[in-house]
Formats: structure tokens, C-alpha cells, sequence
């Protein structure tokens, strides 16, 4: 980040000034510019001790609200005080942004303003701006078709430099479509040149999860791996959900192209194709070579050379992503030139495959196959508590994946 991104922003309001000597109190937030995978800081002083203060950040409608108790020293911090109530409660430095409520708009997933207001006693205390980026400054986003380049994507480069960097292919679940462009530009925004691929429900694409061949993201994998600056021989695979069949059968049927794969919810096996409002059955969801990945395979993990991540909750209600996690890790572990790392997170559901931390959590989902609205699974402090936790750790994976061997 710039120089600008360093600096906090203070505004001040002489209101409630305790006793004298007091020079009124004081929000302070920073940085005043970051990334939204960043946490930030935000800090009430100058009141008086016991004052119950009431923080809020808003962003395009999307609002976060929680009341503090000022320390014996008059200042309030989320990251040093618990929430006694509001959209969540507790101890959690960014729970006023994973807790926000529904807006109008995308801001908390691809940046914004975030207005921030602090008051007690129905008075306002002082207000200050935030500023949170969907990606760095310097980051060029390309938009690729399948008639130009043979698949549907778009491609995130990061700002110049020097150093040849490692490469991420990033794959979406059953949502179909570009639905990873999120974490693309936030991969590309910490130096790593990203390409989220959609495989169908898109223009120009299979309208279902249905025959895909594991030929389509081979090409986009070799595009990528071609762009300047990439260094090839340590390109990754990142999947979700059943995004993560395709990550982990093209580590197998093709382990010279791949050197890490980083898996989250993920399955060990080939499911059936998936067709929207329709339980089939439908066949095979995979083909390679032209022939159909009979529903039910397990992935030859012997076959796989490439370095592997994986997380999942505990909690999860969609598929039982936390067993799958386990059997990965059971098969990989005492094979040769592996490096497993593979993590359950309690009180987590299926959406640890969304690894943003900090982003609003709502573990509603509409199955479209049955009809119906589910839950996912886990809680908003457990599934916050688990992407924070998680991101970090999948950029120092992706960082140091070893060339393939």
C-alpha cells in the first residue's frame, strides 16, 4: 500500500469531555486505505470510564453496529473489548464488518467507503471515512471469451515487477459462472497472477455441471502459465466446493502441469453431474480424454505430485466436506514429495470456501435442484474466525509451492 494507505484518519468532536484537562473525545481509525483481506483499526478516547459507546460502520447500506463499555483509561477498541450487544457480540477486532447486515450493494466484497460513526448518549462522538480496495492499485483485470482465448475467464495481473511469480488457476463450485473473481483480484493484489475460469452457466458455455472436460481448464492453465512474468513449473489449482473434483482430478490426470492445489469444502471423490431443478440422475459431471469420470471414482491420490491444501467445517450441511478433508489427508500424507496441509474449522460450515476474511456471512442458500432454502452451516463468529485464519495461510501456501517434481 501507498504511504496514504499508513496514515489514520482522526475526527473529533468535543461532546461528553469528562473532566477537566480533557481534550474531548477522539476517533481514530486506520489505515485510512486497505485491502478488504486487511484488518483495520478503530479507537474511541477521551471519554469518560463506564461510558457506553456505540460504534458503527456503514458501507452502501450494509451496516455494522456494536456497544462498548469504555476501560478505566476512557477509550473503546473492538479489538480489545467485547461487543455487550449489536449485529454481534463479544471479542472480534472486525466484527462490525463480518457482522454487517444486507445493503444495496457490493461494497463489502469489492471495496467502498465505509462511514464510521461513534456516539453515547445519543450524541454523536465523531465520524470518520475508511477506505476498502477490491484490489491493489496497479492490478489490470482481462476479460477473456471463448471464442478469443477457448475458455470464458478474466485474468488479474498484478502491478510490475521482477520476480517470476507463482501462478493461480482459480475454479468456482455449482453457482457456475465467473464466481471467484473476488479472491482473483485479491490473490493478484498480494503478487500472484490469477485467472478465475467459469465452465458453464455462461455465455458461450454448458448451461449445467454436466461432461465438462478436464481438457478446457488444462487450456486455461497453460494460457496462463504462458504470461509474462509467470513462473510456470509452480502454477496452483484453486477449487471450492465441486470446484474442487476438477482441482484435484487435474492434479491427477495431469501432475506435470500442476505443482500445488489448494482445495476448500472439498470432495474425494467424483459426484454425479449437477442440472438445476432437476435430481436426475444425469451421468457423469467430468470427462477426460473423452470418456466420462463415472460418477462415485475416488481421485487417485497416487497419481497426484502436487503440494496440497485443504480446509472445511466441521459444521457443514451441504456435503460432509470435513470426512472428504480427512481422507485427502490420510492418502497424501505418507506419499513421496507431498506436502499436505489440511485444516478443520469448528463452529464453520460450508462457506469456508469463501476464504475472504472479514466479508458479511449469511449462511442462507436456495437449492435450486430441491427447491428449497438451506443452511450451510456454521456461525458468523465461527465461520470470521475461520476465514481469518485461513486466507493468511493460503497465501504463504501459494507462495512457497515448490516447482513440480
Amino acid at each position: 500500500m501507498t504511504g496514504q494507505g499508513l496514515l489514520a484518519v482522526v475526527f473529533v468532536v468535543l461532546v461528553l469531555a469528562g473532566c477537566g484537562g480533557h481534550s474531548g473525545p477522539r476517533l481514530t481509525v486506520g489505515p485510512s486505505t486497505s485491502l478488504v483481506d486487511q484488518p483495520v483499526s478503530i479507537e474511541v478516547s477521551g471519554v469518560r470510564p463506564g461510558t457506553l459507546v456505540r460504534l458503527s460502520v456503514d458501507e452502501d447500506g450494509w451496516v455494522g453496529s456494536a456497544v462498548f463499555r469504555a476501560d478505566r483509561h476512557g477509550t473503546v477498541s473492538p479489538g480489545r473489548q467485547p461487543s455487550l450487544r449489536g449485529t454481534y457480540i463479544g471479542l472480534a477486532r472486525m466484527g462490525l464488518f463480518w457482522s454487517m447486515t444486507a445493503g444495496s450493494g457490493f461494497g463489502p466484497y469489492f471495496g467502498g467507503t465505509v462511514n464510521v460513526t461513534a456516539a453515547a448518549g445519543g450524541r454523536v462522538l465523531g465520524r470518520a471515512t475508511l477506505t476498502r480496495l477490491g484490489k491493489a492499485q496497479g492490478v489490470t483485470a482481462r476479460p477473456l471469451s471463448v471464442r478469443g482465448a477457448g475458455f470464458l475467464g478474466r485474468y488479474y495481473r498484478p502491478a510490475p515487477g521482477a520476480d517470476r511469480r507463482v501462478p493461480v488457476l482459480l475454479i468456482g463450485g455449482s453457482e457456475g459462472g465467473l464466481s471467484l473473481t473476488g479472491e482473483a483480484a485479491l490473490l493478484a493484489s498480494h503478487g500472484y497472477p490469477a485467472l478465475d475460469v467459469a465452465y458453464f452457466g455462461a455465455y458461450g458455455l454448458p448451461r449445467n455441471l454436466q461432461r465438462i472436460p478436464l481438457e478446457y481448464f488444462v487450456r486455461a492453465a497453460r494460457w496462463l502459465g504462458g504470461r509474462p512474468g509467470v513462473d510456470r513449473r509452480r502454477l496452483v489449482v484453486y477449487g471450492v466446493s465441486r470446484g474442487t473434483e476438477a482441482a484435484l482430478l487435474l492434479a491427477q490426470h495431469f501432475p506435470n502441469l500442476f505443482a500445488g492445489a489448494v482445495v476448500l469444502s472439498p470432495a474425494s471423490h467424483a459426484n454425479p453431474a449437477f442440472v438445476p431443478g432437476d435430481l436426475g440422475p444425469h451421468g457423469a459431471a467430468w470427462t477426460v480424454g473423452g470418456r466420462p469420470i463415472v460418477p462415485g471414482s475416488p481421485i487417485a491420490f497416487r497419481s497426484i505430485r502436487a503440494d496440497v491444501f485443504s480446509t472445511a467445517g466441521l459444521e457443514d450441511n451441504l456435503f460432509l466436506s470435513y470426512t472428504a478433508l480427512l481422507d485427502i489427508e490420510s492418502k497424501l500424507r505418507h506419499l513421496p514429495h507431498r506436502r499436505v496441509v489440511a485444516t478443520v474449522y469448528q463452529h464453520a460450515g460450508h462457506f469456508v470456501d469463501t476464504a475472504i476474511p472479514y466479508l458479511p456471512f449469511d449462511d442462507a442458500y436456495y437449492n435450486e435442484a430441491l427447491g428449497v432454502t438451506e443452511t450451510l452451516g456454521g456461525t458468523s463468529a465461527g465461520e470470521a474466525k475461520a476465514r481469518a485464519d485461513e486466507w493468511p495461510r493460503i497465501l504463504r501456501f501459494v507462495g512457497s509451492t515448490r516447482a513440480g517434481v
